[in-house]
């Protein structure tokens, strides 16, 4: 699966518009519903989608515990070469100091509205590049509080396609 991955093509963030970043929590999510399969890909077609690299080492990390037909969906998903990019960011999962410092360098206020630094990075990278998100995580990242902090950033947190 890390080839698959590795097989999206990057994108440099000064040449991101009109785009979205993926959650780890929402692509599993979407995989574990295939009628949602048809909608992401649907919005590839519409936008730039994307996942950080950070995200996608989330996703590796976990992968042994996802259900199979979960990683089939994925596979396959993947080896259509759907409109997605994968945007390299200089952090990886497991440095909760480095990912703070990833996130402090974006944003002081950031961690304040976040407490989960790992979570944090994903908006740190949507604030940077001018994204949106898509995330089913309600505990950090899609609440009213978050939201309104983003307003300044015009950055939405969104749950569902």
């Amino acid at each position: 699966m890390k080839e698959l991955f590795e097989n999206i093509p990057e994108k440099n963030p000064k040449n991101i518009f009109n785009s979205v970043l993926i959650d780890t929590c929402f692509l599993v999510y979407v995989f574990e519903h295939n009628e949602k399969i048809d909608r992401l890909r649907g919005l590839c077609e519409k936008k730039y989608v994307g996942m950080t690299s950070f995200n996608i080492e989330e996703f590796l990390h976990i992968e042994h515990k996802i259900p199979e037909s979960v990683r089939h969906n994925v596979r396959k998903f993947l080896h259509s070469n759907p409109n997605m990019f994968r945007l390299n960011i200089d952090v990886t999962p497991g440095n909760a100091e480095a990912e703070r410092m990833f996130v402090r360098n974006v944003d002081e206020e950031l961690l304040k509205h976040i407490q989960d630094p790992s979570d944090a990075v994903l908006i740190a990278t949507a604030i940077n590049i001018g994204a949106d998100i898509l995330t089913r995580d309600k505990h950090h990242l899609y609440t009213s509080h978050l939201e309104n902090f983003l307003n300044r950033y015009d950055i939405k947190v969104l749950n569902k396609i």
